[in-house]
């Protein structure tokens, strides 16, 4: 007896609790608020994902041109036959880089590698990038006719870079062009 009693008492209770509950699960006042709240964290993470990817492609581009712009003074000899020193001439260049970049790059984190030598055929050594520490740079112009490669690198920090997939907080870009300069 004392047993039915509890269990038509605990069928009392879960039927209130069901009618509670479907009355709760039928109110769609709030469900807009709810899906936004769960779909709005992927969102924003993809946002500024395809943000950070963006910035990050119109600096390689504008780091790429300014390489571009300031190397036609090597391939026509101006740096090279101005009566500078090599350092002088490095932070000359340098300089040129820097002045055709865009305000967000930093001039003191830019690293200019410029390496010549009789012909294509020369060995380069292009394998190790000039950003990572321990690796230095050189400038070594040449003279009239060389062939010259010109690197230029830049560690660019990544605001987003949980979202966008990066591991460390800058990324390395990077410039090259090679040419054969004038006879001077």
């Amino acid at each position: 007896m004392f047993v039915r009693r509890l269990f038509v008492s605990l069928g009392r209770k879960v039927l209130l609790k069901r009618r509670r509950g479907a009355g709760f699960a039928e109110d769609a006042r709030g469900a807009t608020a709810v899906e936004f709240s769960i779909v709005s964290i992927p969102f924003f993470m993809i946002l500024c994902a395809i943000f950070e990817a963006a910035f990050l492609l119109f600096n390689q581009s504008n780091l790429e041109n300014a390489t571009y712009d300031a190397s036609r003074q090597l391939l026509t000899g101006q740096i090279q036959s101005n009566g500078q020193t090599t350092a002088q001439q490095l932070t000359t260049f340098t300089n040129l880089v820097c002045s055709k970049l865009w305000r967000n790059f930093s001039c003191s984190n830019v690293k200019v590698d410029v390496r010549s030598a009789s012909d294509y055929t020369g060995a380069f050594d292009t394998t190790k990038t000039i950003c990572n520490s321990g690796q230095t740079a050189a400038y070594t112009p040449g003279s009239s006719g060389n062939v010259l490669v010109v690197r230029v690198c830049y560690p660019y920090p990544l605001y987003f870079n949980r979202f966008s997939g990066f591991n460390s907080s800058t990324v390395n870009l990077m410039a090259t062009t090679v040419f054969k300069s004038e006879n001077y």
